[in-house]
């Protein structure tokens, strides 16, 4: 009857199947036959697991598993416990499915059953697979196999096949791991098992997803879901339908994507799938998130209660954490603190975001220390291993020798003599330890002082390192500055046609050390952190057009075209870092120019999304250059990086562009990514987001006034470089009409003209002998008014993080770093004086 019952279940006649068992299960206890009764509350088990309640499923196994330790059968026994442990694999309570497979084996070593042994490594190298252990998983389900093998056992070869082909999946061997599936199907086939092809279908739907054969693996996944269907395998159901949304979220139908989802999780809420909760969750999320970028919320039937309020996608990613939480599956977890961080911040809720972004850096800490701990456990386990045993043949030793030599009649003197021995080797073994301990503490305390002395050493080297880094820039842009400000002002006096070459490379090889210098103290200040960003009002089509500008020329020395292209719909006026857009689109738009030796450059800016008073604007740079090697897209935006080893010989740089451009997006909240096929050009594409400003109109006039106004504006040139001196001084005149320019060589000058005349502005450099720029600047500072309000510029060579902040501490109200372009120099002083002026008024 007991057969009966199972045949029904198998043929997914569940209910009768469950009637057959009750009636059975009162006969086995009405004449107390154990086995019977067995072998019914496992029948009992598997109704409630083909019905999917796991954990009713649990306690009927476990009621079979008491029946059979009251009849001491170790090989049933061990048949339960497998059953318990799958249940909880099932659930994604992977270690303590693993806590009863061992116990399986234990009970095995004591039995000969290769089927069941069989059964056990494979369910163990399915756990292994889902906790990411590969080879482990592998060396128990080739086990596995070969144990099926051993007994001619068709179903459990043709699971044993499907487990290790969905390895071979996982390890990315696709023609493998389609070999093996097709093989478990002719053998799932060839013993008639139905339940077994679901799992074979959903792999080998994967392996067509995974290689871009979408039609294919759709029709697999169906023919799949068809089978778990007629058997009500609501699990494999809900697999079926989430992949096939995985499917069609692949070829960007999100709608239908998150049709199949949703069905996905209403099924894996009702059977508890914790698991499949958190997985599906997270597929929801991306999808929602893709539609948003997209503005293709239509709020369709299924999607509109969902998506009416953020908090609904918030609410489903917090549950899928305490899932994640509550199964102990760690990768669960990340991928969903992850998905959450990236919600949190989209909807500009980042106090949240930072919260579980903590407890993302705390798990994976854990994790490091849990995979430490394991290894000194397991280090610990193999020395007391080795210590009992060798204690034991000790203990051999010693009683064949007492066998031998001791008898009756001198048994306490013995004794005795034997006490005493072993209380001086316990008293010389006690020494030994606090030997050892003391010489332990010591290697500790040497040890710790190594690590304080590496650390200063290392906080020196870093003074140093940024002191060097100081210096360099300070004596090498001193120079540069004279170099490229007399070489413009040349360009713009009369001059031979013949020259022009001639300033034009000047010019550009200074441009090229400049960048180069601006790179090294870039990448520094970016490695260490030192990294700030502003937080101003911009106009973002004036950002690009400067960028156009400074790069148009060297667009038509390479006769390219360079074009810029504004999509609709940005806002005009946007809250952020301009100076830092500006580097990185010049970074981008350079290196297309660099790379490209005829053709086009383009460059594109479009509003992706916009949320609130949040845009997040998207930028282009697009060339028909040389193109990047497939094998160097993943690394191109690593540090000194660069995509061909003669790239550097050829075009000049740093290698630093790329990374630099990508650690400044990412310190934004944006991303960047790169699409380029070798000698077919390159896209490299990053999106910010920026908050949406407004300009203020009602100073027109006033501004208007003031620029009026700098005629013959008053100025202090403070700067002990004679060169520099006659850079800013011609600079100044051809800005400003009428301009008056006093110069001082130091600090102790400046201050003395400064008591003696008035000033409309004073441009103060900061390294000069005998007083510097700090000291001069708080000495004017504290002198009465109108003297101790006028606008001081810092026009500095050194440019190293800090120098800005150190600058507006001593008193100055802007800083500028050398070499200057005239542009930048007028912007300043119309922003300090006319713009400041008219807000004031």
């Amino acid at each position: 009857m007991n057969d009966l019952a199972y045949s029904y279940l198998e043929s997914n006649l569940l209910e009768e199947g469950n009637k057959r068992s009750i009636e059975v299960l009162y006969l086995a206890e009405k004449i107390d036959y154990k086995i019977g009764k067995a072998q019914t509350l496992e029948n009992m088990g598997l109704y409630n697991e083909y019905n999917n309640q796991y954990r009713k499923a649990i306690d009927y196994y476990k009621l079979s598993y008491d029946v059979c330790q009251e009849l001491n059968d170790n090989r049933e026994m061990a048949r339960q416990l497998n059953n318990i442990g799958a249940m909880h694999r099932t659930m994604a309570s992977y270690d303590t499915a693993l806590n009863y497979f061992q116990k399986s084996l234990e009970l095995l070593k004591k039995v000969n059953d290769s089927s069941i042994l069989a059964q056990t490594c494979s369910l163990i190298g399915l756990v292994y697979s889902s906790k990411g252990n590969f080879e482990g998983s592998l060396e128990f389900l080739v086990e596995s196999l070969y144990l099926y093998e051993c007994t001619n056992d068709d179903l459990g070869m043709g699971i044993a096949y499907c487990n290790i082909g969905m390895i071979y999946r996982r390890l990315q061997d696709y023609e493998k791991a389609l070999e093996f599936q097709l093989k478990a199907i002719e053998l799932d086939e060839k013993s008639e098992a139905q339940r077994p092809i679901i799992e074979s279908y959903i792999q080998i739907g994967i392996i067509y997803e995974e290689t871009a054969k979408y039609k294919k693996a759709i029709e697999t996944y169906q023919k799949g879901l068809a089978i778990a269907k007629k058997y009500n395998d609501k699990k494999k159901i809900a697999g079926c339908l989430n992949n096939i949304g995985v499917v069609y979220f692949d070829i960007k139908d999100f709608h239908e994507a998150l049709e199949y989802y949703f069905q996905s999780l209403d099924i894996k809420k009702q059977i508890g799938d914790k698991h499949g909760i958190t997985v599906t969750a997270i597929n929801i999320a991306e999808a929602y998130f893709e539609l948003l970028k997209s503005n293709k919320i239509s709020h369709q039937e299924g999607e509109i209660n969902f998506f009416e309020s953020s908090d609904n996608i918030i609410a489903l990613l917090e549950e899928s954490v305490i899932l994640a939480e509550e199964t102990g599956n760690y990768q669960d977890l990340s991928n969903t603190y992850n998905a959450l961080i990236g919600a949190l911040s989209y909807f500009s809720e980042y106090e949240r975001a930072v919260h579980y972004q903590a407890k993302l850096i705390a798990l994976n800490d854990s994790l490091f220390t849990i995979e430490k701990n394991s290894k000194l456990a397991n280090l610990q386990t193999q020395f007391s291993t080795q210590q009992k045993k060798q204690e034991i043949a000790l203990l051999n030793t010693i009683n064949s020798t007492q066998e031998t030599r001791l008898n009756r009649q001198n048994f306490e003197k013995y004794f005795y003599m034997g006490g005493g021995i072993a209380l001086m080797i316990l008293v010389f073994g006690l020494l030994s330890r606090l030997n050892f301990i003391r010489r332990t503490r010591n290697e500790l305390r040497l040890k710790s002082k190594q690590i304080e002395n590496e650390k200063k050493r290392a906080e020196k080297s870093q003074k140093v390192k940024d002191q060097f880094l100081a210096n360099m820039s300070h004596e090498i842009r001193t120079p540069m500055n004279s170099l490229i400000g007399m070489t413009s002002i040349l360009q713009k006096n009369k001059h031979l046609k013949s020259q022009e070459k001639y300033l034009d490379a000047i010019n550009k090889s200074s441009e090229n050390l400049l960048v180069v210098i601006n790179d090294i103290l870039d990448f520094s200040s970016l490695e260490t952190g030192k990294i700030k960003f502003e937080n101003t009002l911009f106009k973002l089509e004036d950002e690009i057009q400067k960028v156009e500008d400074i790069l148009k020329y060297r667009a038509k020395e390479k006769r390219i075209k360079l074009e810029c292209i504004i999509e609709e719909g940005l806002p005009e006026w946007i809250i952020g870092d301009p100076t830092r857009l500006s580097q990185v689109l010049l970074n981008l738009a350079g290196n297309a120019i660099k790379f490209t030796d005829n053709g086009i450059v383009t460059g594109l800016a479009r509003l992706k999304e916009k949320k609130n008073s949040i845009a997040i604007i998207e930028f282009e740079v697009k060339d028909t250059g040389i193109g990047i090697p497939e094998d160097r897209l993943e690394t191109i935006f690593e540090s000194f990086t660069q995509a061909y080893s003669e790239t550097s010989r050829q075009y000049g740089g740093t290698g630093l562009g790329l990374a630099i451009s990508k650690q400044l997006v990412e310190l934004q909240n944006g991303t960047i990514t790169v699409e380029s096929k070798f000698g077919h050009g390159s896209i490299f594409r990053f999106s910010i987001p920026y908050e949406i400003g407004h300009s203020v109109n009602t100073k027109k006039e006033k501004v208007k006034e003031c620029d009026q106004a700098l005629n013959g504006l008053h100025v202090l040139v403070v700067e002990d470089n004679d060169f520099n001196v006659m850079v800013a001084s011609e600079e100044l005149r051809s800005l400003i009409k009428n301009i008056n320019v006093d110069v001082a060589e130091n600090g102790r000058i400046a201050v003395e003209k400064v008591t003696t005349n008035n000033y409309d502005l004073i441009l103060m450099d900061i390294e000069m002998p005998e007083m510097n720029g700090y000291e001069s600047t708080r000495i004017i500072r504290n002198l009465g008014p109108p003297r101790n309000i006028v606008p001081i510029i810092a026009m500095t060579a050194n440019t190293m993080k800090g120098e800005a902040k150190k600058c507006h501490e001593a008193g100055m109200n802007e800083y500028m770093a050398k070499p200057f372009k005239p542009e930048d120099l007028a912007a300043k002083i119309h922003e300090l004086i006319c713009v400041e002026k008219a807000e004031v008024e």
